[in-house]
């Protein structure tokens, strides 16, 4: 139970980041009890503090070693800290599961993708997860892949912090600037918010404004009373004109966080108050961002509703004549997934949105995406991956584009950052370059397929001799056949039966891929062995396909990614091998 709540939570950390506006209740004295206590409530970089004490007296103590691993893959943008303590336990053969589930973790977060998945195969393999433990480490897996895959076409992109006097050593996220970049309003969890307890639990997120004056910006202020309270306030979205402006509360005791929205008038010069999105909001679901287009008649938001194809999913709802809004309908599967969508933003041609998923071709985390819609917005194009180092193995939830997407605000973590997440201004050198994303399946033939069929009858009758066998008795009425050799056979079968399964749908395998002009190898692809696919991003030209499988022949295929008109930004193959007689 402890891993599987380990191994979710991971994935959540980011977004639950109260730990990091953690207070300690008092000065660090390296003692254990205390420290145990902060770990109970998640307090992890309280916790942190007292263990590097004890650690300094003694380094060589597994249980120290493992539980700073655990503090350091606790504390969003620090995680990548644990891989000292986690490479500790490994090298000295004290390690659990857990210790390698955080290890794996955290090689991800300091961008060790080949470590990462070797050690998550070295999870499965020795500690033969359950089913929800198993799909958490392939989701890791399929985050280093797809990430070493991205990372080959990076971005031209210059970060610039906004500076010391806009960013703290607490969070700072979710920036909106105006169109001239005269103003920023962003969500802050610094000392000065106006939910800060003074028994150090937390402090709670408001949102703040600075102003650019000459080059610099301004000592940033709350946005007061008017759009913050004691609880939870954080800007949630806005329209591309920035007329429209969504902040998500929690006014329901700590229960559920809804949405509140301000509209200025076109001679205003700021927002009024806000008011409650009457119509989306619910008593019982959480609605934690929104967008809205200019005209102000049509809304996307975020809500975690029965309905929806798992966690937060954007839904899609219509001003009505009489000026309420209509019964929301679901993006549907070319948007949402089985994980967390959210943040979505129409965009400035208002035939698209950007939004947040953990999803998709995803790196880790939250990555920002992109697709186009049409047909009065009922269908959507497939989500884009909007390229690293826009997305990063953390959370990335939101960026805003201006003078035509060669200026950006996003929020992110990185070295020159002055505590946890900053605000940055990001300028783009060159155009996003065009990447086609292949999606390869390796499949048996017709023949191979009825072989498997018949191995798989084989398997069924195994079982019924299993039944038969738990029924063989002595003269005294015990059982001949010991009930370990009976469960040690079913895991065979059970094992079988999974690759069997497998198996029927697709080969796992490897394909390297070549430059057809050069000869160079431009790299080495396996199959998901969750999916049985293959993914490949490739920029436009023409490739060598070597293909082998285990147990069939090898393929050898040529391939050719077209740019211009004939661009396609997904391909889907399917690949046929023949079995070795």
């Amino acid at each position: 139970m402890l891993l599987r709540t380990l191994a979710v939570a991971m994935m959540l950390l980011l977004a639950l980041p109260f730990d990091a506006l953690s207070q300690c209740n008092e000065k660090p004295t390296g003692n254990k009890k205390i420290a145990k206590e902060y770990m109970t409530f998640g307090q992890f970089t309280c916790a942190l503090e007292e263990f590097l004490i004890m650690y300094k007296q003694k380094p060589e103590k597994p249980f120290l070693n493992r539980s700073i691993a655990e503090c350091y893959a606790g504390i969003p943008g620090k995680e990548k800290n644990a891989v000292k303590y986690g490479e500790f336990l490994l090298q000295h053969n004290q390690y659990t599961a857990k210790d390698l589930w955080v290890l794996a973790y955290a090689y991800h977060k300091n961008y060790q993708f080949k470590k990462a998945i070797e050690t998550c195969q070295k999870y499965i393999l020795q500690f033969k997860p359950a089913e929800i433990e198993l799909e958490n480490v392939q989701r890791l897996i399929g985050n280093c892949e797809n990430a070493q895959a991205l990372m080959k076409f990076p971005l031209n992109i210059k970060f610039e912090n906004l500076g010391e006097r806009v960013n703290s050593k607490w969070d700072e996220f979710n920036p909106m600037s105006s169109a001239d970049e005269s103003l920023v309003i962003f969500t802050t969890t610094r000392s000065t918010v106006m939910g800060a307890y003074s028994s150090g639990n937390a402090f709670l997120s408001d949102l703040f404004v600075t102003k650019l004056k000459g080059k610099k910006y301004s000592n940033p202020r709350s946005l007061g009373s008017t759009f913050n309270g004691i609880d939870v306030d954080e800007y949630a979205g806005s329209s591309a004109d920035n007329k429209y402006l969504f902040i998500c509360t929690d006014g329901e005791g700590f229960q559920i966080f809804n949405l509140k929205y301000s509209h200025k008038g076109p001679r205003a010069r700021s927002w009024p108050k806000p008011n409650s999105l009457t119509g989306i909001n619910s008593k019982t679901s959480n609605e934690i961002s929104a967008t809205i287009n200019n005209e102000g008649n049509l809304l996307i938001f975020s809500s975690d509703r029965p309905g929806g194809f798992g966690g937060y999913d954007l839904w899609l709802s219509r001003k009505l004549p009489d000026g309420n809004w209509g019964e929301p309908s679901n993006l549907g599967p070319q948007i949402n997934t089985k994980f967390d969508e959210k943040f979505a933003q129409f965009n400035e041609d208002q035939d698209g949105i950007l939004f947040a998923s953990e999803g998709h071709i995803n790196i880790g985390g939250f990555d920002v995406f992109k697709s186009s819609f049409w047909e009065n917005v009922t269908k959507w194009s497939t989500a884009v991956n909007l390229g690293y180092p826009i997305n990063t193995v953390h959370d990335d939830v939101n960026i805003q584009f201006f003078h035509n997407k060669r200026i950006a605000y996003k929020s992110d973590y990185r070295e020159d950052s002055y505590g946890m997440s900053d605000l940055y201004r990001l300028v783009f050198s060159d155009s996003t370059p065009q990447l086609s994303v292949v999606k390869i399946m390796l499949k048996p033939t017709e023949e191979a397929l009825v072989e498997i069929d018949s191995l798989k009858l084989i398997q069924d009758e195994q079982s019924q001799l299993i039944d038969s066998l738990k029924q063989v008795q002595n003269e005294n009425g015990e059982n001949l056949v010991t009930s370990a050799t009976i469960d040690s056979l079913q895991r065979k079968i059970k094992l079988n039966k999974s690759f069997l399964d497998q198996t029927n749908a697709s080969c796992i395998g490897e394909i390297i891929v070549s430059d057809s002009k050069t000869e160079t190898e431009y790299g080495r692809y396996k199959s998901n062995k969750v999916s049985g696919e293959i993914m490949v991003i490739l920029e436009p030209g023409s490739y060598e396909l070597s293909v082998t499988a285990e147990g069939y022949h090898p393929l050898n295929k040529s391939l050719v990614i077209f740019d211009k008109n004939k661009f396609k930004p997904f391909i889907n193959l399917s690949y046929t091998l023949r079995t070795k007689n």
